[in-house]
C-alpha cells in the first residue's frame, strides 16, 4: 500500500501550543500499535483527542501537546478527524460489498 501524502488542516480557531499560536496542523503518518495502546480503554472522545495529539504536528514539525488539544474547537476537531480517517484506516474503501469478507 502506498504511503499517504501529508495533509494540512487549517484551523478555524487557532490554538496556543507551547506559547506559540498554531493556525494549522499537519498529519503525515499512519496510526500504529503505539497509538492503539495509548488509546486502549479510552472513550470515543478521549480516543479522538489522543489520536489528534499523537498524529498531528505543527507545520514546522512540532508536537502540540495534550493541553493544546483541549483548546481545539468542535469544528476543528471535526475537520481534523475527517482528515485523519485514511491515516487511521477509517473510511477506506476496499472495493468489496458490505458483508463480503472472506473467511
Amino acid at each position: 500500500m502506498p504511503a499517504l501524502a501529508p495533509v494540512t488542516v487549517n484551523l478555524e480557531d487557532p490554538i496556543v501550543a507551547f506559547a506559540n499560536t498554531v493556525d494549522a496542523l499537519v498529519i503525515s503518518r499512519k496510526m500504529n500499535g503505539g497509538d492503539l495502546l495509548a488509546t486502549d480503554g479510552l472513550g470515543k472522545i478521549a480516543t479522538t483527542l489522543k489520536l489528534i495529539e499523537r498524529l498531528y504536528r505543527t507545520p514546522d514539525g512540532k508536537e502540540i501537546g495534550p493541553d493544546a488539544v483541549l483548546l481545539l474547537s468542535n469544528e476543528d476537531i471535526k475537520n481534523l478527524t475527517v482528515a485523519m480517517g485514511p491515516f487511521a484506516g477509517i473510511g477506506l474503501s476496499t472495493g468489496g460489498a458490505a458483508g463480503s469478507g472472506s473467511r
